[in-house]
């Protein structure tokens, strides 16, 4: 069972009825971001026995502090191959879009897995246990862009590592971060809503409809 979520996690972990039931949240962004609050909840969540996947470039520095996780700026190159620990006979090139980060798990107290390396042989994506549930992070967010999803050579990167979830879980797939909390605008709606920045707009808009106008009467030619 697949559903899209647009709450924070405060919001939708009190109103899921069959908590007991194994249940998988995904999240899938560049960047992943997490107030204490909403991380308390999450962790929660995942200690009754649910699983977290977070798939993004960098990770909420609450999270991994927690964690007892280092993210490391890896800047890799557009050649970079990475490899899935459970077939390592196979590379993974994603061509210009690439991971920007490694995980370091020196100060992890947490029982980890590996499961994905750069070809540095540096983590990129890792199984965490906690409680009774699992934290799955994966620094490669671009596996899962269409352009990489539609070629036959990469789209089993993104498959294999979602396979890692058990497969009788429910699915709730994050929208939250991506659209913003239910009713909230767009940086263009939040312009309108600020009469400076509306009257800015107007002005930019304005001065831009008469550059064109009186550009079109220089270069009109005399009939």
């Amino acid at each position: 069972i697949i559903s899209q979520e647009k709450k924070d996690p405060t919001e939708w972990y009190n109103e899921i009825d069959d908590i007991a039931d194994t249940t998988s949240y995904i999240f899938i962004n560049t960047r992943f971001h997490i107030d204490k609050l909403d991380m308390e909840y999450m962790l929660d969540f995942v200690g009754i026995g649910n699983n977290v996947f977070i798939s993004g470039e960098i990770f909420d520095r609450n999270l991994i502090d927690t964690l007892g996780i280092k993210s490391v700026n890896a800047y890799l190159k557009a050649d970079t191959a990475f490899t899935l620990v459970d077939y390592p006979q196979k590379e993974y090139n994603f061509g210009r879009v690439y991971s920007k980060i490694s995980l370091n798990m020196d100060s992890c107290q947490l029982p980890y897995r590996k499961l994905a390396l750069n070809k540095n042989g540096e983590i990129v994506f890792v199984q965490i246990k906690y409680g009774k549930g699992n934290i799955y992070l994966h620094a490669i967010p671009s596996a899962f862009a269409n352009v990489n999803m539609l070629q036959t050579e990469k789209y089993d990167f993104g498959f294999r590592s979602l396979s890692y979830l058990p497969h009788n879980s429910k699915i709730l797939w994050d929208e939250y971060q991506k659209q913003g909390s239910p009713g909230e605008g767009g940086s263009f709606q939040e312009m309108m809503k600020s009469p400076p920045l509306k009257l800015a707009l107007y002005i930019i808009l304005g001065g831009f409809l008469l550059f064109m106008i009186f550009r079109a009467k220089r270069i009109q030619r005399v009939i």
